[in-house]
């Protein structure tokens, strides 16, 4: 099966499971439910999760002595680290972990 659809299709199953809690809905705004929003960032946390972890960690480990390619694997991996820090800002059922309120 296609990538992208299975994709989609965990999006929307997990999001159709989401969707049926109370505490999931009271984040909803007009024209945005919360769990459809929720599982979008929870696939793509999964997907930023596992390309540091199964992908860039084993190159940095590899190649740590070349000053180089550690620095351009630190910055792929920082650009990971953005990913997840969006997704946690940008679903409001995780504003709770915001720490500088």
């Amino acid at each position: 099966m296609n990538p992208v659809r299975e994709g989609v299709q965990t999006i929307n199953k997990l999001a159709d499971a989401l969707n049926r809690h109370d505490f999931i809905r009271r984040f909803d705004q007009e024209g945005e439910p919360q769990a459809g929003m929720l599982a979008h960032s929870l696939v793509d946390l999964d997907g930023s999760f596992r390309k540091i972890s199964n992908e860039l960690l084993p190159i940095l480990i590899r190649q740590a002595a070349d000053e180089n390619a550690a620095k351009q694997t630190l910055w792929a991996i920082g650009e990971e680290l953005r990913h997840i820090i969006y997704h946690l800002k940008s679903t409001a059922f995780f504003q709770y972990l915001e720490t500088d309120r």
